[in-house]
């Protein structure tokens, strides 16, 4: 088919329709695995800049773990690396929920992800959303992305956080 019909063919998709073509459909609903995700960066927006991401599966869980961000040294980029490694670590057959207080990652994943793929994930953090639609697709089970409100109390979010500063 020409490019320029499937384009049109595309820009005629609901939202909803958009992101199932990216990716994919659920096939399997089970109990929930919960995970908690933060990034953090020390000096954010200077050259000296240090950023790390947490991912918090539960007390003493053997999946916690503290990382420091690759490339770029930001503070958004810790968070959407930490959603990028819970995926990477989470069975593909378990629903999965990540709580996470990062606005722009959710939105991004949630809404501008077909947008940013059509373009060739040319937007900032590109290269790590890229892969988290891959892992997405991959999935048989549902993932739910949850906001928790950042510092606010929550005991697990803290541990997220706690781990993003370790791995930063």
């Amino acid at each position: 088919m020409d490019r320029r019909f499937i384009q049109l063919l595309d820009s005629k998709l609901t939202p909803v329709q958009k992101l199932a073509k990216l990716y994919g459909s659920v096939t399997a609903y089970t109990t929930p695995l919960e995970v908690y995700v933060d990034g953090s960066c020390f000096n954010n927006g200077r050259e000296n800049a240090s950023a790390g991401a947490g991912v918090y599966w539960g007390p003493n869980h053997p999946w916690n773990v503290a990382l420091r961000v690759p490339d770029n040294q930001t503070n958004n980029r810790g968070e959407v690396y930490a959603v990028l490694s819970a995926l990477r670590r989470a069975y593909l057959d378990q629903t999965l929920h990540i709580w996470s207080d990062s606005e722009y990652t959710m939105e991004t994943i949630a809404i501008r992800a077909p947008d940013e793929a059509s373009h060739g994930w040319k937007c900032i953090n590109g290269d790590l959303f890229r892969e988290i639609a891959a892992l997405i697709k991959a999935r048989q089970a549902a993932i739910v992305i949850i906001q928790v409100k950042g510092h606010s109390g929550n005991v697990h979010n803290d541990a997220a956080d706690a781990l993003a500063k370790e791995g930063a």
